[in-house]
Parts: C-alpha cells; structure tokens; sequence
C-alpha cells in the first residue's frame, strides 16, 4: 500500500507516463548509453588510486541529500531537480 500523501493523481500519472514515453523515444539503444556512463564511472573511480579511495569517494558521492526514492512521486521529485 502507498501512503496517500504519496500516491499520484490521475493527471499526474498520464503526465509520468507521457515521459516516459518520451525517453523511449529518446534512447535508442540503452546499452551504448549504459557502456557510456560505465566507462565515465570507471575513469572517475580511477582518479582515486587505491581500491580503498575508490570505494570511499563512491560511498559518499552516492549518499542521499535528503530526498530517497521511494516511489515514483519521488522519483519525478529529483528528476525535477536535476
């Protein structure tokens, strides 16, 4: 069950639909994307030196800054943001 606070509205949900329909269209093919990001995330890392760094810088950058994802009303939330 979902908290009522949280659920979406109807027009809302159309809205989150219709978006996502646009980033299909958007991503033709996902794993060339993926590979992208994977690569980009490898270098970052690498910057760090040791295993232990990399793992710390990764541990802090992935912290949240006060909104987690719980569902897709937060999820739109930080999209929004970005």
């Amino acid at each position: 069950m979902v908290n009522q606070g949280d659920r979406l509205a109807s027009e809302d949900t159309i809205t989150y639909l219709q978006d996502l329909l646009k980033a299909a269209q958007v991503v033709k093919d996902p794993q060339d994307d993926i590979s992208a990001i994977f690569v980009k995330i490898q270098k970052w890392k690498q910057q760090f030196g040791n295993l232990d760094e990399q793992e710390s810088a990764v541990s802090k950058k992935l912290r949240t800054k006060g909104l987690k994802i719980y569902n897709a009303k937060t999820l739109d939330a930080l999209l929004k943001s970005l």
